[in-house]
């Protein structure tokens, strides 16, 4: 079963400016961590807490969809709620 597709929040969406793609810097901001801790759990993981970016050129690109189901559910590995 496919889990629902969230609804992105106003500042997400603000920022997304209508992309489904956003980059490493620009997801760092959104769950408040550096840039660089988001790509060694890329090295480290494959993912960075469960969403898998999609590498365009050099850089990574994060689903917006996938970011907000992290912001309004927390990790997949969270098992408190």
């Amino acid at each position: 079963m496919r889990p629902s597709t969230p609804s992105i929040p106003d500042g997400l969406a603000k920022l997304a400016d209508g992309r489904d793609l956003i980059g490493t810097s620009e997801i760092s901001k959104v769950v408040n961590v550096s840039p660089k801790t988001i790509l060694k759990h890329l090295h480290l993981n494959g993912h960075f807490y469960g969403i898998q970016p999609v590498k365009i050129g050099k850089g990574w690109q994060f689903p917006i969809h996938a970011i907000a189901r992290l912001i309004q559910h927390g990790s997949p590995n969270n098992k408190s709620k």
